[in-house]
């Protein structure tokens, strides 16, 4: 039998087990939107294949598309609150 002492309490204990956190869901309405945008805006597929053409990955793409549309909402959610 193992005793207890081989269980660890710290930052990367913290990070294990079934997710419950409020991470899971901080960058899933703006994923939402990049995708959409990728499937039907134009521009967006202009500037994801420009990328791809600079040597990004996709993942890269898409980060970089979520951070654009956190400042393109941002500004209306704030006027929305107060």
């Amino acid at each position: 039998m193992i005793g207890n002492d081989h269980v660890r309490f710290g930052p990367e204990a913290a990070g294990k087990g079934p997710p419950t956190g409020q991470h899971l869901a901080s960058g899933l309405p703006e994923r939402r939107i990049a995708f959409t945008r990728l499937g039907s805006d134009p521009a967006t597929r202009a500037y994801a294949e420009r990328r791809t053409a600079e040597g990004k990955s996709k993942a890269e793409i898409i980060r970089c598309l979520k951070r654009y549309v956190a400042r393109e909402a941002c500004p209306h959610l704030r006027s929305a609150a107060g």
